[in-house]
């Protein structure tokens, strides 16, 4: 079984995006991601691996990443 790494942050900005990485955004219920959190205390966010065949029950997302002002944001197609 695959899964896929999610955090609830962008990590980093475009330049730590290395070839073949993508960003991906999904909109998933809390419920569903919850059992698949990595604990990571004092992180400053929260990541979760979640299994492929779980996240592809959901639409996924390619954004868009740009700097606005030295803030990274990112835009969903």
């Amino acid at each position: 079984m695959y899964g896929v790494w999610f955090t609830d942050t962008l990590l980093g900005g475009p330049d730590d995006i290395k070839p073949g990485m993508l960003i991906i955004t999904v909109d998933i219920h809390e419920v569903e991601a919850e059992p698949y959190e990595e604990i990571n205390s004092g992180s400053g966010y929260r990541a979760f691996n979640i299994p492929a065949d779980i996240v592809t029950q959901f639409a996924l997302n390619f954004p868009t990443v740009y700097s606005d002002c030295g803030i990274y944001k990112i835009t969903n197609p």
